[in-house]
């Protein structure tokens, strides 16, 4: 067993109200910590199951099995072939809602916060001021952190610092939406170290790292550039120059020829000046929205019989698959 009963716990709780843990689940974490979070409440036993779902290819037209003593045997009986019986164990018939305000309290003990949990929209906690000085927040669904007037409650509550918020995964969109806010976002997932004590959120989590403050960011799934907080949305061709550009930046600091070019865009020949005029307009879109790399030069540049490349250090460009 390699997962930690309060890693299971904050995975379930992704879920949402009612967050379910199943008996089986719980059995190879039943003993004194279990029994621990019972007496808080973090843990609410449920009435044992008295039914249990059909199988899954069942044509009984049941909306449940009824769970008989068979034989000293607790069995979800098929009413049809008795050889889809299901046999369970006592823990099975189990289950425990999580109560997410006594789990949000008890992180927020284990962290070291010393006030109650201030829940300031549904679902979304505000912990305190973390030790770097950053406000703290918490939450266990995506539909939490996605609710409208979120980041307005967070910057209200935050009292004036600068915010972290620890939540489930999210997509792309999302997380850039909340990096142009300029709000740290770590996921639920990497936010309690697996080695640390239970329920504790790893301080080292909680500040950003460099790679945020990067000044050029390519987002590959929606074909789209952000420098400096200004956004554009290129056209195919131009973004795929783009993020040839900066991964030839990224790894070596080196120059893109027109032949490499030619190859990443099109893998056969095309006209001599197809090149030259893909980006040509590459530049003149970055130029009509003002996006300069070092300087103030262009950000897109060539040196004569060296190739293209990016005006910017290599630390100052993130990809965004």
């Amino acid at each position: 067993m390699t997962e930690r009963l309060h890693n299971l716990l904050l995975r379930q709780s992704e879920a949402g109200e009612p967050a379910i843990l199943w008996g089986r689940l719980a059995k190879p974490f039943l003993g004194k910590e279990f029994d621990r979070l019972l007496h808080r409440g973090v843990l609410i036993e449920e009435t044992p199951a008295d039914d249990w779902d059909v199988c899954s290819d069942c044509e009984c037209g049941h909306d449940s099995r009824r769970i008989q003593r068979i034989d000293g045997k607790l069995i979800a009986a098929c009413p049809i072939d008795h050889r889809s019986d299901t046999v369970l164990e006592p823990e099975d018939l189990r289950s425990f809602r999580i109560n997410l305000k006594s789990l949000v309290r008890e992180i927020a003990v284990a962290s070291g916060f010393t006030a109650e949990p201030t829940q300031v929209m549904p679902g979304v906690w505000y912990l305190g001021v973390a030790p770097a000085k950053r406000g703290l927040f918490l939450a266990f669904t995506r539909n939490n952190i996605l609710a409208p007037g979120l980041i307005s409650s967070l910057r209200t509550t935050g009292e004036k610092l600068p915010i972290t918020i620890v939540a489930p995964a999210l997509p792309v969109g999302d997380l850039l939406r909340f990096a142009e806010a300029g709000i740290h976002y770590t996921s639920i997932a990497d936010a309690f170290s697996p080695a640390g004590t239970a329920f504790a959120i790893d301080a080292e989590k909680l500040v950003p790292p460099s790679s945020i403050a990067a000044r050029l960011t390519l987002i590959r799934e929606q074909s789209k550039i952000v420098l400096d907080g200004r956004e554009l949305k290129l056209p195919p061709t131009g973004f795929k120059i783009m993020w040839l550009l900066a991964e030839t930046a990224i790894r070596d600091n080196g120059r893109v020829s027109s032949q490499q070019i030619e190859k990443h865009l099109w893998a056969s020949t095309v006209l001599r000046t197809a090149v030259g005029d893909a980006i040509r307009n590459l530049r003149k879109a970055l130029d009509g929205n003002d996006m300069r790399g070092k300087h103030g030069d262009p950000l897109v540049q060539n040196l004569t019989a060296q190739g293209y490349f990016l005006n910017l250090e290599a630390a100052d460009i993130r990809l965004v698959n």
